[in-house]
């Protein structure tokens, strides 16, 4: 855990370096991120990019058969009907990686909706998590949480901080105890990247729109991200996850 520990703590040091590159790859990329990001705040996309790829286009683990600005995995893309190329151009890397967090910023949330408020900066962070150490390893992680009596209410992202300090983490897959501690809170440091980058709040997840025709698998049900019906809904989340944050500070 002490390597960890300290890459954590090298990376908070090297803070505004992460914030200015972000912020040149919003530069470059920023009306794609706007199109595409649904409820999803954009700087923190900026920041998962430039964490991921460095901002680049060509990186990728061909193990896994990721790539992109966003290491977008092969099997993604027929998730949702999507020829697999269609991630190897920088605006389909984009649309799919945004649709991809717009569905597991849903199904984080219907799975804890006494605790994720729809529209919250937990939804959003959870989201993250799913990818950072897989989502089957997230609903592990909070059932953890939940069993050790450390989720009382809002704030789910405080309770598995508070359990990855206070408890030994789970080893999930090839990923190491130290490793999870320390995706759980890069998590908290991309969202400060983030909000550097570009401040807001926190929207629902939508039905963002199609670079190429898609399909959203069963079960998940995303409204359509223009209109005045989603709008309302997005300002009402945004407002809810205000006062949560107001009553949990």
């Amino acid at each position: 855990m002490t390597d960890w520990a300290a890459r954590l703590e090298d990376e908070k040091a090297n803070l505004a370096s992460r914030v200015k590159a972000a912020r040149s790859f919003y530069d470059r990329e920023g009306a794609r991120l706007q199109r595409y990001h649904g409820g999803m705040p954009v700087g923190f996309l900026a920041a998962i990019a430039q964490w991921e790829s460095g901002g680049k286009m060509t990186a990728g683990d061909a193990g896994l058969g990721e790539y992109g600005y966003f290491q977008v995995a092969g099997d993604v893309p027929p998730k949702f009907g999507v020829h697999a190329d269609v991630r190897r151009t920088e605006e389909g890397n984009i649309f799919l990686a945004c649709l991809e967090y717009q569905v597991e910023a849903f199904k984080v949330q219907f799975a804890n909706v006494d605790v994720v408020a729809n529209g919250s900066e937990d939804q959003w962070k959870l989201a993250r998590l799913a990818f950072a150490i897989g989502a089957p390893g997230t609903r592990r992680l909070i059932q953890l949480a939940r069993d050790a009596g450390l989720v009382h209410g809002p704030g789910l992202y405080n309770a598995l901080r508070n359990y990855v300090n206070t408890h030994e983490p789970p080893e999930l897959g090839s990923q190491s105890p130290g490793k999870v501690w320390f995706r759980v809170h890069a998590v908290d440091l991309l969202w400060q990247v983030g909000q550097e980058v570009l401040g807001g709040w926190p929207g629902v997840p939508v039905r963002i729109p199609a670079f190429v025709p898609y399909s959203l698998p069963a079960g998940i049900n995303l409204p359509a991200a223009a209109g005045l019906g989603a709008l309302l809904a997005v300002a009402l989340a945004a407002g809810a996850a205000f006062m949560l944050r107001r009553m949990t500070s």
